[in-house]
């Protein structure tokens, strides 16, 4: 999907903007990864955005995909050391590694905030299914023993197919526009049993 989507968007119906906000949280050095998951929702991913404490935060995010019956998950994780290493300050209009304050360059600590993923500015949004995972953690090279994180994902939630379907067929003018009857719910079903 390119931009294309997000003029669409105002004139269909059946659709909310959700953010999910998880945190403030404290990250224990080289533990296990704080975990949050979301689920029953269906739609695309926006964007997710992380700030913390320590360039050695990592986040994650853990989605299904758009297509019925998938059951590999794909993810995408890094943190913010990697992207000062990579160069990518604060590209495209939201940027990847937004701020990258270290005043101590043997020290991790410092502020930083930079973006995972951004569907608006980057890239298409991602389609995902029923659940989607954000995970957090604090890799084992950092030079604290702690860190604090907040991240916040958001997403384009459908939340009544059958209105945003219809809406979409009006804004086309089409109508005679077949639909498996599949896409319009989630989960496990497989294409081909019957066209609506």
């Amino acid at each position: 999907m390119s931009t294309g989507m997000f003029h669409l968007l105002p004139i269909l119906k059946g659709w909310a903007w959700k953010v999910h906000n998880f945190g403030p949280v404290t990250l224990q050095r080289d533990a296990a990864p704080v975990e949050w998951e979301v689920t029953d929702e269906f739609g695309w991913l926006i964007g997710v955005y992380l700030g913390t404490s320590d360039c050695l935060c990592k986040a994650e995010i853990v989605w299904t995909g758009g297509t019925p019956g998938r059951t590999v998950a794909t993810s995408q994780n890094t943190h913010p050391e990697d992207l000062r290493d990579m160069g990518a300050f604060a590209q495209d209009p939201c940027g990847w590694l937004q701020r990258y304050t270290r005043p101590i360059s043997t020290s991790t600590f410092g502020i930083y905030s930079m973006v995972l993923w951004s569907g608006g500015g980057q890239g298409s949004p991602l389609p995902y299914l029923d659940k989607t995972k954000v995970r957090l953690s604090l890799e084992k090279e950092s030079t604290q023993s702690t860190c604090s994180a907040f991240l916040q994902s958001v997403h384009i939630q459908i939340l009544k197919m059958d209105l945003f379907i219809q809406s979409l067929r009006a804004v086309y003018a089409i109508r005679n526009m077949r639909v498996d009857k599949n896409l319009l719910e989630y989960g496990s079903q497989s294409f081909g049993e019957g066209l609506l």
